[in-house]
């Protein structure tokens, strides 16, 4: 018989404050802003780091186009071989002829005979000693200002590459001082930080100092942009277990947290409106993106352009008169009297009213007997509970779990340790690395999801710094390319409700490779067929790197939930880090030879996710049982 407190969730006072109100709807918009220069940071070396058309400086050509009355075309003929490469033959970029035009036999009206051309052909070669020439199309990038092409082009690799460094590092550094110090303080400095280095990486004397600003950067974007998500999108309580204390009694009710970390939802929306808020919220990346290629075309100085990007992390500080803390992070640090007035305000704004009692959650010691079918995980998940739940001090409540397993909740004053929980069963609460491969259904999970999160990252960044090397309008291409985002998310929302998670993840991940392997030979002279096909791939791509996302978490049991997406998720600053050499290096070999690389990585992802389980209507894991033996 159960005689039990009901006690009363966060997401229960949602109901009665508003799941999505007027104080939701107000903080979301100002937290999605930060999506914006967040796109910025993460592919403005499209812009920022593009390399125009250039050649070796001869010290003579201009005395040569004076002489010979000859335009700058004309006169490069003559100064610079021809040489094969993946497009063909063409002018060299990285040598020249060694001659001093101004004390050679060899004259204008000489230069165009063809003994001419056979002496030219003889003539030595070298590569550029005197700099380059750049066609600059009115724009200037940080390529052209340190002469980063030809043996150093590989430096333009690692300025992208070092931001993926910092993105790593930040993501871990300050999602950890975002649940040690509160997700509104870790939102703050990081803005700060980023605006500090957003106008250092703009005044880089040097690419030295440049590289190391961008780490820097990088290390505060991701983070802060992590924090603002989880202003948004935290941690929901266990609640799995409800069904332990069924509602229906008068008793006084409670707030109540987990401190354990589960999986990544909203955490100031009621749960219907969270996966249409995680959508949302990344739909406004694809914003940052059209709004990037305005800017850019706007601003054609990559310093400037940096200055344009960094501004609004200024402005983000203004933040702290307008964003309060996370209700939940406050309950799991104990500061229940603040996180009462932010809900309080909350239904306020909302124009509600509270109708529940809420109060701190009362410390008791508690001491729990299982019967001898009583599994590891089983008995963990009972414990999880008691950190959420409080029953009545006089009562006890006597629970199977499909007939097989009985745990007998007792409550008392002697510290926990004194009770019949052994030390051993109190250190399988937390989760380790080990738990994600042990088993053979979470090993398989965590090696597809990961390899899932690297080829997101992967085809998705690299499909879009290839409008940076492919010589059409970067402008126009980056902005089609940013406008496809859009029907990515609306296809999210309109299938994973009606069909499910594995076949569209699935199928999105295929169509953006075989799209990949059609566009790469595709020739040139079908310009329009070759760009649908390309905008096919950057759709099924931005679908497939929006689900891995809540798949993720969906597939994990409770304890090891958080830990599951954090160490998949890893994969995808991997990804980033490669991407770039990927895709400059290959190029270099054959221009359409990153697509090849890029269709199969995706294609192969595709077909792995269909070895994993439909999630949809399935309650989530709470244990590795749950995983291990579904149908049991």
């Amino acid at each position: 018989a159960h005689r039990g407190a009901t006690m009363t969730t966060f997401d229960d006072i949602l109901e009665e404050a508003g799941k999505f109100g007027r104080f939701q709807k107000r903080i979301f918009a100002l937290l999605c802003l930060t999506s914006v220069p967040f796109a910025g940071v993460y592919v403005g070396i499209v812009f920022q780091g593009f390399t125009p058309e250039h050649w070796c400086r001869d010290p003579g050509l201009e005395q040569l186009r004076e002489n010979c009355d000859w335009d700058l075309k004309e006169a490069r003929r003559f100064i610079i071989p021809l040489v094969n490469s993946s497009a063909g033959v063409l002018p060299s970029q990285c040598q020249r002829y060694d001659v001093d035009w101004n004390i050679t036999e060899l004259t204008c009206d000489t230069l165009g005979s063809d003994l001419s051309k056979a002496q030219h052909a003889a003539l030595p070669i070298v590569s550029c000693k005197n700099g380059w020439d750049y066609d600059y199309e009115g724009r200037e990038s940080f390529v052209t200002e340190f002469d980063l092409v030809c043996s150093d082009a590989w430096l333009v690799d690692i300025f992208q590459a070092i931001l993926g460094v910092g993105f790593l590092v930040g993501s871990i550094s300050i999602g950890y001082l975002a649940d040690k110090f509160g997700r509104r303080v870790s939102f703050l400095v990081s803005n700060l930080l980023n605006a500090v280095t957003g106008i250092l990486v703009a005044i880089s004397p040097n690419y030295i100092s440049l590289v190391v600003f961008r780490a820097l950067h990088g290390f505060g974007v991701k983070g802060g942009w992590m924090a603002g998500y989880m202003l948004c999108m935290s941690n929901k309580q266990v609640q799995n277990l409800k069904h332990l204390f069924p509602d229906g009694t008068k008793e006084r009710r409670f707030f109540s947290t987990n401190r354990d970390n589960a999986y990544v939802l909203t955490e100031l929306v009621g749960v219907e409106y969270r996966r249409v808020v995680g959508v949302l919220f990344q739909m406004v990346f694809s914003c940052g993106l059209i709004v990037l290629a305005l800017i850019a075309y706007l601003i054609p100085d990559w310093r400037w352009l940096q200055v344009a990007i960094t501004v609004p992390y200024i402005i983000f500080l203004s933040y702290y008169w307008f964003i309060p803390e996370s209700p939940r992070w406050l309950l799991s640090q104990n500061k229940s009297d603040q996180a009462v007035k932010i809900t309080e305000a909350m239904a306020k704004e909302n124009k509600k009213t509270l109708s529940k009692n809420i109060e701190s959650p009362v410390t008791t010691d508690v001491g729990l007997e299982y019967d001898q079918h009583c599994t590891v995980q089983q008995q963990m998940s009972y414990r999880l509970c008691l950190h959420i739940y409080k029953v009545d001090q006089q009562g006890a409540i006597d629970y199977r779990v499909n007939m097989t397993c009985s745990v007998v909740v007792l409550w008392g004053s002697r510290p926990l340790k004194n009770r019949t929980l052994k030390d051993d069963n109190a250190d399988s609460v937390t989760g380790s690395f080990m738990d994600l491969i042990r088993t053979p259904n979470i090993r398989k999970y965590t090696l597809i999801l990961s390899f899932n999160w690297f080829t997101s990252a992967v085809v998705y960044q690299g499909l879009i710094m290839r409008l940076g090397i492919l010589g059409g309008n970067i402008y126009i291409d980056f902005l089609i390319s940013g406008i496809v985002e859009f029907p990515a998310a609306l296809l999210i929302l309109f299938t994973i409700e009606r069909i499910g998670r594995r076949l569209p993840f699935a199928t999105a991940n295929i169509v953006s490779g075989v799209a990949c392997l059609v566009t790469a030979f595709i020739p040139e002279s079908l310009f329009w067929l070759k760009t649908v096909m390309a905008c096919i791939g950057r759709l099924g791509i931005t679908m497939a790197f929006e689900m891995v996302v809540f798949v993720n978490t969906e597939l994990y049991p409770t304890f090891i939930r958080n830990l599951g997406v954090s160490v998949c998720s890893t994969l995808c600053d991997i990804g980033g880090i490669i991407a770039p050499f990927l895709l400059y290096r290959l190029a270099v070999i054959w221009l359409e030879l990153p697509l090849i690389i890029f269709g199969v990585l995706a294609f192969i992802a595709g077909g792995l996710v269909l070895l994993l389980p439909e999630t949809k209507g399935v309650p989530l894991p709470e244990t590795i049982d749950d995983i291990e033996y579904p149908n049991r």
